[in-house]
């Protein structure tokens, strides 16, 4: 918790639907408010409008990233939130660049969560965060990663059901193809033909 009582906002810039949904879900349990945006040039409006506490910006967004950031730690009303890059350069130069463009944090994708809730609690410590709170985000950290866990799990199950699926059409489709040539040595008509 912030020294006013509410939790620190994390706005997530993201152009990936999917990812940037997957990040909210895992911050919101880890102990952050989130809101979303796509990123790029337009993450500069959502920072002036919503003043979040930490702005992850991804590489993928629209747009020079590292200009937006220089824009941010520029602005009046922007400079206070800390920007987190998360980009899959691993090059040492680039990630100079970044810092000097105003990034507190570069983190490589894909983001591992917990180094990404270790660098949201430090940015975010100054706003009188209290050892407990944090003690509640590695909790939350975990619960999030077995979150992640459990998703993998049930996509894993989904497979294999559509597997099983698959192989459960393709006998039937054998059975179908097989029961009209039976039909058609009858003289009857096949099943599934026009009447």
């Amino acid at each position: 918790m912030s020294a006013l009582g509410r939790r620190p906002l994390v706005l997530i810039g993201e152009p990936n639907d999917d990812a940037r949904g997957m990040l909210a879900l895992l911050l919101d349990a880890a102990g952050y408010d989130t809101a979303e945006c796509e990123g790029g040039e337009a993450s500069i409006a959502h920072v002036q409008r919503l003043t979040p506490d930490v702005m992850l910006l991804s590489t993928t967004s629209w747009g020079d990233t590292l200009r937006v950031a220089r824009t941010l730690r520029d602005g009046d009303s922007t400079r206070g939130t800390q920007v987190i890059l998360l980009t899959g350069h691993g090059d040492p130069e680039y990630r100079r660049h970044a810092f000097e463009a105003g990034c507190k944090a570069c983190l490589l994708k894909p983001v591992d969560i917990n180094q990404l809730v270790t660098e949201i609690s430090r940015l975010t410590s100054g706003d009188g965060a209290s050892s407990s709170s944090l003690i509640n985000r590695r909790h939350a950290s975990a619960d999030a990663r077995q979150f992640v866990q459990d998703c993998c799990n049930s996509i894993e199950s989904a497979k294999a059901a559509l597997d099983h699926a698959r192989t459960v059409s393709a006998r039937a489709e054998k059975q179908v193809q097989r029961a009209n040539r039976f039909l058609l040595r009858v003289g009857n008509r096949p099943a599934g033909s026009p009447r």
